[in-house]
């Protein structure tokens, strides 16, 4: 992990990555457990899906930096901000950075105004923590010139719903709001393949999915195959969706995974169905098409 090829650097740039191959770098992510997690080669990334959107004229894009020990948020305000970009409206924007004592591993928006951050304290427990923003009172709205100026949140709370060391629950590598209760989310730790579901209530994990199979869902195999991002999604007749995948990333395998896609078919918040989707036939299925969905987030 000292030194990173010079084709993986090209790729991370062309798709806006950061990467932080320095030896001290790899060191203080090698040490975080007994071996380098499957993401950590990549130092300063954003949460893949996330788009955090507080009002119709603003967006944000969360990042996180596990070297720099920051969770970041590049905020865009422009009078149209349609699904698929700004179009020709004029932008302002801003970087918002939130400091964090331990080493931040994903973070993912839960709504307006809340965040969950996941990360791992040097060699010792892993921690998650829900954070409470507060907006102003008036947010901005468009000018006479179109311009639309940005609004930060202040920081009201941080409250943590998860601190463990135990093996299997390790590194959180990736995080999902479940979308049938906002107090739910689905997550998979770096040392295991099992998928978990957290009660940010109660604080209590528990085993929705497997490579062997749970509850009504059957094995899936491609649990072990480490897809770097999950969004999820209300399809018009497969339910609510959770699609893990690599496309668009920069993934360190010579040949990309299938993409695993999991529904919840009745909307009730049990996995019912497990697809796998080879990535050259990704954009002909019925889950890549946006006007197969109620809603996308």
């Amino acid at each position: 992990m000292a030194t990173l090829s010079t084709s993986i650097l090209q790729l991370a740039a062309s798709i806006g990555l950061t990467l932080i191959p320095a030896s001290a770098t790899a060191q203080d992510l090698s040490s975080l457990v007994d071996a380098p997690p499957f993401h950590t080669w990549n130092t300063d990334r954003y949460a893949p899906q996330d788009w955090w959107t507080p009002s119709p004229h603003q967006r944000g894009r969360l990042w996180y930096s596990t070297v720099r020990k920051v969770v970041e948020v590049d905020w865009f305000a422009a009078r149209d901000i349609p699904a698929d970009g700004f179009g020709s409206t004029p932008v302002r924007s801003t970087r918002q950075a939130f400091a964090v004592p331990y080493f931040p591993t994903d973070v993912v928006a839960l709504s307006r105004d809340s965040i969950l951050v996941a990360g791992k304290y040097r060699g010792t427990e892993t921690v998650i923590e829900q954070w409470t923003l507060r907006w102003p009172r008036k947010m901005p709205r468009p000018r006479a010139s179109d311009v639309v100026e940005v609004a930060e949140p202040t920081e009201v709370s941080r409250r943590e719903v998860y601190r463990g060391d135990l093996a299997g629950q390790r590194i959180v590598h990736k995080m999902c709001r479940m979308r049938h209760d906002p107090a739910i989310v689905m997550l998979q730790f770096d040392d295991s393949t099992d998928l978990r579901q957290l009660d940010l209530g109660t604080g209590e994990l528990s085993t929705i999915a497997t490579m062997s199979g749970a509850r009504a869902l059957g094995p899936v195999p491609g649990l072990a195959d480490g897809h770097p991002f999950v969004w999820t999604g209300d399809h018009s007749t497969r339910g609510y969706v959770y699609v893990f995948g690599t496309k668009g990333s920069a993934f360190v395998r010579t040949e990309r995974p299938d993409t695993i896609v999991l529904c919840d078919v009745d909307r009730d918040g049990t996995l019912d169905l497990s697809l796998s989707v080879p990535v050259d036939r990704w954009d002909r299925s019925e889950f890549s098409s946006g006007a197969s969905y109620v809603s996308l987030d």
